[in-house]
């Protein structure tokens, strides 16, 4: 199944703090895969294991690919930005799929963190099944955000 693209994506963003963190496409590819194999336990300097390359960053640069949200995360690590800096949703049109971007997660990282199938992640995002309070207290938690934010993220998937 092929991703869809990051709703808010700012490839000129990224571009732009790029050209003013005055580094190379591959630099900060570099940069990126270092944090990226960090963050999922691998040896940063390691040729095995998790990369961004340089073609990955051109072609989120040109618009031609979306990022994934764990790939973009150590990206905008290595550029010193949030992901808010990166991803551009008001908060008032925030769903499920948004905050889990926003916090550099796959739907497969997020779903293990909160114990319950990327399946029923899956299925929450999209706005059908429906959204327990004890799964909506686990998702907040790992989301850092109140429950409240995250039911109304839910509502917004189901209304759409």
């Amino acid at each position: 199944m092929s991703r869809v693209p990051m709703r808010g994506f700012r490839a000129d963003q990224l571009e732009a703090a790029r050209r003013a963190a005055d580094i190379s496409q591959g630099e900060l590819a570099a940069r990126a895969t270092a944090i990226l194999r960090q963050q999922k336990g691998f040896n940063p300097t390691d040729q095995a294991g998790p990369s961004v390359s340089t073609a990955t960053v051109s072609t989120w640069v040109r618009g031609t690919r979306s990022p994934s949200p764990d790939k973009l995360a150590a990206t905008a690590a290595a550029l010193d930005l949030p992901m808010s800096a990166l991803i551009d949703v008001p908060a008032d049109e925030r769903t499920l799929r948004t905050l889990r971007e926003l916090s550099g997660r796959t739907q497969p990282m997020l779903a293990t963190e909160v114990g319950v199938s990327s399946g029923l992640l899956a299925v929450l995002e999209r706005g059908h099944g429906n959204l327990t309070d004890d799964v909506g207290r686990r998702l907040a938690k790992a989301l850092g955000l109140p429950v409240a934010e995250v039911v109304d993220a839910y509502n917004r998937g189901r209304v759409r």
